[in-house]
């Protein structure tokens, strides 16, 4: 058998690209499958469905054309929980948010900080609870059968 390496770009959800590598372990029993999504994006993916079961609104703040804010976005929606995708608060201005008693935030893994604050400014929540936040410092190697 020859050697396969396979690769799945970011634009794929946590547990999408879970189901494909179970698909592909399935198919070539010796495949190697390493998990090197990137912690932002899978902790974020994480924490989105955390907090789906706290709120009754996801506001993902970032870049319409980010498949990563997108990603945060279907995952919150994949878990019954309404979202909306947007880079400031003017976005969602005329949505009637005022109609849900808690409302989440998350943030795309390069959205700057300087608009999760604009978006807080903007909401005035009585209350806010951090979930999600742990911070890793990783280093990926090449496979040794593929060096």
């Amino acid at each position: 058998m020859k050697n396969w390496l396979f690769c799945l770009k970011q634009r794929f959800s946590v547990e999408d690209t879970n189901k494909v590598a179970k698909q592909i372990k399935k198919q070539y029993k010796n495949a190697i499958i390493r998990n090197d999504i990137c912690y932002a994006v899978s902790n974020r993916q994480n924490a989105v469905k955390e907090l789906t079961q706290l709120v009754e609104l996801v506001i993902v703040i970032g870049s319409l054309n980010s498949s990563n804010c997108v990603r945060l976005k279907e995952v919150a929606e994949s878990y019954g929980v309404e979202a909306l995708l947007a880079n400031s608060p003017l976005e969602i201005s005329e949505y009637n948010i005022e109609k849900f008693s808690s409302i989440g935030i998350t943030s795309g893994a390069s959205t700057p900080e300087i608009l999760v604050d604009n978006f807080i400014d903007f909401l005035k929540p009585s209350k806010i609870n951090i979930i999600g936040t742990e911070e890793r410092d990783i280093n990926f190697t090449i496979p040794l059968e593929l060096q």
